[in-house]
């Protein structure tokens, strides 16, 4: 794709697969020091490039794999084929004791860049990026001790049964001959009947009793009586310490934020993750339990929670337990730039959302030029990013304020001004269009007072 024209052949989307692939395996055995001739299972899935040879051989060719090795190539399952891969390799080791296997999730983007008009066929060009992740997985007693996480559930919801839900993710040609996937208008929809499907079945495995009994008492009360009874949502913060809910848009993490009632700092990883390396399909999962590892939040007896959807369409959850404190791999996706995430964002956002401003709180001037102070400082990339795209500024963007000839107007103006420069030199977009129109139209109205 670097090409110009871009020059999409087999042979370049051989090379990235290689590049991809090869280089996760490389890092997997510098960290693991596991050796090629232990590995007794390859699981290898990528949604639209399959070619012959599979991705499964060009590994084992590359790395002379034992003979005798139970691989699979798994295509076209989308997003969450990461999931599929992780319970396969599962089944596998249930069945075969005492070996290694190997799960290798990727996409490949030089073949399917889609190069036509079509809106709804154009956004994945928007989206998807390179990437790739390769986990060890092993039913050894010997490596307990080594060994970072266990795994402790895979749910698997498949809503393919449902035509809106088949082709709400379909590759296709549009009208001028030219192939690429079209995302349908229904997707948020379905990906969230999906999620509901999914819960159901993981809840009773992971959710305290309590919760438990809260969900179906009030279950028991619509059902019964008809009532129009607002659907209990069950805490999974109680259940779960970190969450990895895949890259696939902004749109689906802040649903998935909204909908499970999570903190920012529960969806710090996915919205990490999209913002420095983009929608990476299948692997997106593994990057952001990467980031919860290089911050160092990884403590023995935590339980992570991987939400992955996908064509077809798929919803599917893994949870893993740590079994130690983890510490960051080597050659982390995040090693050149972890130790400059998020600091300023912890300091203004998280200071913001402490406050609990509402429409009837009363900001004074001292609030705002302190805030103005803060943003004026910032001068991470990551850190503005995260700050302009969460709902705790624009709250103090869009407050009712009482603009009644004070001190208050100027520093407001003085606020705005520092938002939109920060904007601007970094081409960052906020929550909403309204939100953005409304920081237009107020500079524009406080701008006749200025001298």
């Amino acid at each position: 794709m670097h090409h110009i024209p871009p020059t999409p052949s087999m042979a370049v989307a051989r090379e990235e697969a290689e590049n991809v692939m090869f280089g996760a395996l490389d890092n997997l055995s510098a960290n693991t020091k596991i050796k090629p001739k232990d590995i007794g299972v390859l699981v290898v899935n990528c949604s639209l490039f399959n070619p012959t040879p599979s991705l499964s051989a060009m590994i084992v060719n590359k790395y002379k794999l034992r003979g005798n090795i139970r691989s699979f190539n798994l295509g076209g399952m989308g997003c969450s084929a990461g999931v599929i891969a992780i319970d396969l390799a599962k089944d596998m080791l249930q069945v075969h004791r005492n070996t290694y296997a190997v799960v290798v999730s990727t996409e490949n983007i030089t073949q399917n860049w889609y190069f036509g008009n079509k809106k709804s066929m154009l956004i994945p060009n928007c989206l998807f990026r390179v990437g790739g992740s390769a986990v060890l997985l092993s039913n050894k007693g010997s490596v307990k001790r080594r060994a970072k996480y266990k795994l402790v559930h895979v749910v698997r919801t498949h809503k393919g049964a449902d035509d809106k839900a088949f082709r709400c993710v379909y590759q296709e040609q549009d009208d001028d001959g030219k192939t690429g996937v079209s995302l349908s208008k229904d997707l948020m929809a379905i990906a969230g009947g999906a999620l509901k499907t999914n819960i159901t079945t993981l809840g009773p495995l992971v959710l305290p009793i309590i919760e438990q009994l809260l969900f179906f008492a009030t279950l028991v009360v619509k059902k019964l009586l008809n009532a129009k009874v607002k659907p209990y949502i069950p805490d999974f913060k109680l259940a779960f310490d970190h969450f990895c809910i895949h890259a696939g848009g902004r749109a689906v993490i802040d649903e998935l934020e909204k909908n499970l009632q999570l903190l920012p700092m529960h969806v710090e990883a996915s919205r990490m993750t999209l913002h420095r390396f983009g929608n990476t399909s299948s692997s997106s999962i593994w990057y952001e339990l990467a980031y919860t590892e290089a911050k160092g939040r990884m403590r023995k007896g935590n339980r992570v929670w991987q939400i992955a959807f996908g064509s077809g369409f798929k919803c599917n959850r893994a949870v893993w337990q740590a079994l130690r404190h983890v510490k960051a791999s080597h050659k982390s996706p995040w090693e050149d730039c972890i130790h400059s995430c998020f600091m300023d964002r912890q300091v203004v956002a998280e200071f913001i959302r402490m406050l609990d401003i509402s429409e009837n709180s009363r900001i004074e001037a001292p609030l705002l030029q302190y805030l103005s102070i803060m943003i004026q400082n910032m001068d991470n990339e990551h850190a503005i990013y995260y700050c302009f795209s969460n709902g705790y500024i624009n709250s103090i963007i869009l407050h009712p304020y009482e603009l009644d000839g004070g001190d208050l107007a100027p520093y407001y103006m003085s606020f705005l001004r520092d938002m939109d420069t920060q904007k601007r030199r970094n081409g960052l977009i906020l929550e909403s269009d309204k939100i953005v129109d409304e920081l237009y139209y107020l500079k524009d109205i406080l701008s006749v007072d200025e001298p």
